[in-house]
């Protein structure tokens, strides 16, 4: 999953977010492309034109998706109105089938439903307004003209405004090459690109739809460009964007795109949009409840069930069962003053199930007896009641509780409370909060529960339905600002939580996973040590880089599922090829920086870390964070630490934390049941249609030899237990049990699952931050950063410092450079460098440069420019003034070519010399 930055969570939360839609939520819902259209254009000139229709030249231009170019010939053969008349047809045609029936887009549905505070589209079609209409929501149309744009304003909302123009007013329609030049570049256009800019400095942006070779993103970001860079950035959700221009556009430009595959119709833009839906608080006010609303008993005992075992000695009540028991029959006992007989503490057990197992009478007996030994509670007649120590230690339980909830209460409040919130409103927000945190981990308790011992398929309800659910349950509140309080403390409460809300949110997410564990055990009298010491667990290459990545977010909860393991005699297995798959993020980072200084290394890493496609590289992560511990200054030293340079060295790093190393060989006999060759090929194709092949055969040869290493362990052993089979896979992928589950059951078990399932069997006073650290797993998918961001912070204070003094040093010439040209003042701009995060004002200052740099750049090829057009205007004078003088000498040449001729003319002398003689004659006769 590609990261979904937080800042672009915050921006569609705060109501004040802007969208600019391209053609991709449309492709969904199979409108003609531009292709398309321009085929049919070109179909239709051919058609007409005859003689006059040049193939060679409108095939080369489709190859080549010069668009506009090809309408602009088009245009030429066939008159502008008669291809928009088709175009309009066309899209009619498919608007009016689309009508007449409730197919949505899921793309549209996402952006329809998000508290945009207007949309701006490059399309013609009118989806958006459809989509929005299912939503009871009603937004007017403005076109591109002047007095139309420049309506839009910081109070604008309910709008949708189309850039392009519209096919009903085919003047305004953005379609040849000559359109796209006219509203980039023409003076009488220039409100166009100014209106853009406005808007992009005003508003947060999304850009969504569009693919970077589109002529429709060029007009839009050479806008975007120009404000950079700029207090928040501008996001971009776009088709096959190529690494290097991702890295450029936000370095230089803070434009940060986030890509997808765009083949299929977009339809990696669905998968994209529905992620991010499930952190945005919808436009609409209305709260999603809990169809089947928890009791406070269910809170109760979840919160109460891992206090209560932390209070007792595990060798008295060493089993589940008891432990499960013992703090309902105190809640029960506080709950009756006067005392409760053994029969109606059983019937008060939950879950419902418990009460029908024939072992819970006798593990009930077994715990008030227990518990009557230690003095908590004694037998009075038939009934049973909690004696002073019992309250004492009962009250205990009960306050550390309170405490834990209590603290996680008071910090969102304390965040309501200083954006001036009513109490109202805050009590509102906090009590929907914590039901739908509970509500979520009982769900997904109940998903576990039946994954481990039901044998059902795994869909559990995992990080992104938690978000989803506490997003929703807070969708009554009005204010956009309180939304994105309460969103914005929601992720920090699972991504940085303090200790106190890291205890709160283990205690009860462990809680309602162990009563549902046991509640759906049909052998709940059976350690479960037993059922588990009977199958074997191969460690996937993403379990085990964090096992090698000492000090990464996440290496806790690997080392303990080893410790643990060994601890109870569960046997772990895995591949040489896995491990040397895990060793890979070492290898590259330690290549990157192998020829770098000390300040380079920083930059490079920084670089990584602020990159727009960062994917988490834990030994990066893990060097950061212990940087400081450790007193670490470069990678290799980092390196050197971990020991496991070689192949051969993470081999033994394994062994010694006690996984077994196994392999098998390609076996293509009659009695083989699996090929790994013909696996490995199923694989790689099923991965590329995902678009998720980048490790190509390799990882794919990797994944056969998984699967067909347990399938030959299950073969061979036989696991009498019910719902457990002899071997699993311990990975975060899910594709061997989506591509083979129907044939082989259930193949793989999520690390956090095995992690709650251990911790049940071998409590410690640690497990707080392992459990929270196993719901984190599935952070990363979502795109949220885990790091330790104090000691980021600290490794990087040299840049961070570095990049205060260049900011001050370069301010001034920024502002001089880019003065006219969406400039801001001194205090903006400072206001700006302050509201970052110190990890991203080295990329502010960078952003400065490139900004600087552009301008200039503009600037002198304004210059040139204007040199240009100096010389061409000298050069027509020039040209005139030539002209006029070969038409001077050319007249006076010919006047004298015809005097010589007519002096050396014997006629013509004749003539002038009888004229001469009468003149004279005529002048003697008068005197």
């Amino acid at each position: 999953m590609r990261q979904i930055p937080k800042e672009l969570i915050a921006a569609l939360n705060s109501g004040q977010c802007i969208a600019v839609i391209g053609s991709g939520p449309s492709n969904e819902l199979r409108f003609p492309s531009w292709k398309t259209l321009a085929e049919e254009s070109v179909a239709l000139a051919k058609e007409t034109s005859k003689d006059k229709f040049n193939e060679d030249l409108f095939r080369r231009l489709i190859e080549k998706e010069d668009y506009p170019k090809l309408f602009k010939y088009a245009e030429a053969l066939l008159g502008r109105s008669t291809i928009l008349k088709h175009i309009h047809k066309r899209l009619t045609e498919h608007t009016s089938s689309l009508r007449g029936s409730s197919l949505k887009g899921e793309a549209y549905t996402c952006l329809a439903s998000w508290p945009f505070k207007f949309y701006l589209t490059t399309n013609w079609d009118s989806e958006i307004s459809r989509h929005l209409e299912f939503e009871t929501e009603f937004f007017s149309t403005l076109s591109n003209s002047k007095p139309e744009l420049t309506q839009l304003s910081v109070g604008t909302k309910k709008q949708i405004v189309h850039l392009h123009g519209t096919l009903a007013e085919g003047d305004s329609v953005v379609l040849t090459d000559d359109d796209y030049q006219r509203f980039k570049v023409e003076d009488s256009h220039r409100y166009f690109q100014e209106t853009l800019i406005s808007l992009f400095r005003t508003f947060p942006i999304l850009i969504v739809g569009h693919s970077m070779r589109d002529p429709d993103i060029q007009t839009v970001l050479e806008s975007a460009k120009q404000i950079a860079p700029a207090k928040r950035t501008i996001f971009m959700i776009a088709a096959d964007v190529q690494r290097e221009d991702i890295d450029e556009y936000l370095s230089k430009y803070n434009i940060h795109i986030i890509s997808y595959n765009g083949r299929n119709n977009h339809k990696e833009l669905q998968t994209l949009l529905k992620a991010i839906d499930w952190f945005v608080i919808p436009r609409l006010q209305t709260a999603q409840l809990p169809l089947d609303p928890l009791t406070e008993a269910e809170i109760d005992l979840a919160s109460s069930l891992l206090f209560s075992n932390s209070l007792y000695d595990s060798s008295t009540d060493n089993t589940i069962l008891r432990r499960l028991i013992r703090p309902q029959v105190l809640r029960i006992l506080d709950l009756a003053p006067t005392g409760c007989c053994k029969e109606d503490i059983c019937e008060k057990l939950i879950p419902h199930t418990l009460r029908s197992l024939p072992s819970t009478a006798s593990g009930l007996s077994e715990t008030l007896e227990s518990l009557s030994e230690i003095g908590f509670i004694m037998l009075d007649e038939v009934s049973w009641k909690l004696t002073d120590n019992g309250k004492t230690e009962l009250g205990t339980i009960k306050t550390q509780a309170k405490l834990q909830d209590e603290q996680v209460s008071q910090s969102l409040i304390a965040h309501l409370t200083a954006d001036g919130f009513s109490n109202e409103d805050i009590g509102r927000a906090r009590n929907s909060l914590l039901t739908s945190i509970a509500e979520v981990f009982r769900r997904r308790g109940v998903a576990a529960a039946s994954f481990v011992f039901r044998n059902q398929a795994f869909e559990p309800v995992d990080m992104a339905e938690l978000f989803e659910a506490i997003t929703r349950s807070v969708s009554w509140i009005e204010s956009f600002e309180a939304r994105q309080t309460v969103v914005e403390f929601v992720i920090d409460l699972f991504t940085k939580p303090t200790e106190s809300q890291r205890s709160y949110l283990a205690r009860l997410s462990q809680g309602f996973f162990a009563v549902h564990i046991f509640g759906a055990a049909q052998f709940a009298s059976q350690p479960r040590t037993d059922l588990l010491r009977k199958s074997s667990w191969l460690l996937d290459s993403n379990v085990l880089i964090y096992l090698f990545a000492v000090g990464s977010p996440l290496s806790t909860l690997s080392q303990d599922i080893c410790s643990k393991s060994k601890q109870l005699g569960i046997t772990l297995t895995t591949t040489k090829a896995l491990v040397e798959e895990a060793l890979k993020g070492l290898h590259w980072a330690s290549c990157m920086c192998e020829d770098l200084s000390a300040e380079e290394e920083m930059e490079f890493i920084l670089q990584e870390f602020n990159g727009a496609k960062y994917r988490q590289n834990p030994y990066i992560e893990g060097f950061v964070g212990l940087s400081r511990k450790l007193t670490l200054r470069r990678f290799k030293e980092y390196r050197q630490y971990l020991k496991i340079d070689t192949l051969e060295k993470a081999v033994e790093r394994v062994k010694e934390v006690g996984v077994k190393i196994v392999s098998i060989e390609e076996d293509t006999s009659d009695d083989a049941e699996l090929s790994i060759s013909e696996v490995a090929q199923n694989i790689e194709e099923e991965r590329i249609r995902r678009g998720t092949g980048r490790g190509g055969e390799k990882q794919a040869l990797i994944e056969a030899e998984v699967l067909c290493l347990l399938v030959e362990e299950r073969r061979t052993k036989s696991n009498e237990s019910e719902g457990l089979a002899p071997a699993y896979f311990v990975s975060t992928s899910r594709l061997l049990d989506q591509m083979y589950g129907n044939e082989y059951g259930i193949i793989t078990w999520t690390p956090e699952v095995l992690f709650r399932h251990l911790s049940l069997l071998s409590p410690s006073n640690n497990d707080d931050a392992s459990i929270v650290e196993a719901m984190a797993i599935e952070y990363s998918k979502l795109g949220i950063s885990l790091i330790d961001e104090d000691a980021f912070r600290s490794y990087f204070e040299p840049l961070i410092s570095t990049s205060r003094l260049s900011y001050q040093r370069e301010k001034s010439s920024f502002i001089t450079a880019v003065e006219g040209e969406a400039s801001r003042t001194v205090e903006e701009l400072d206001s700006d460098f302050e509201s970052v995060s110190d990890m991203a004002k080295p990329l502010f200052v960078s952003q400065m440069y490139w900004r600087e740099q552009a301008s200039e750049k503009t600037q002198l090829r304004r210059e040139l420019k204007q040199a240009l057009e100096r010389k061409e205007a000298l050069d027509s004078k020039l040209k005139k003034e030539e002209k006029e003088w070969e038409e001077r000498s050319k007249r006076t040449v010919d006047h004298y070519e015809n005097r010589i001729r007519n002096l050396t003319d014997p006629k013509r002398r004749r003539k002038s010399e009888r004229k001469a003689k009468n003149k004279a004659s005529r002048r003697r006769k008068k005197k």
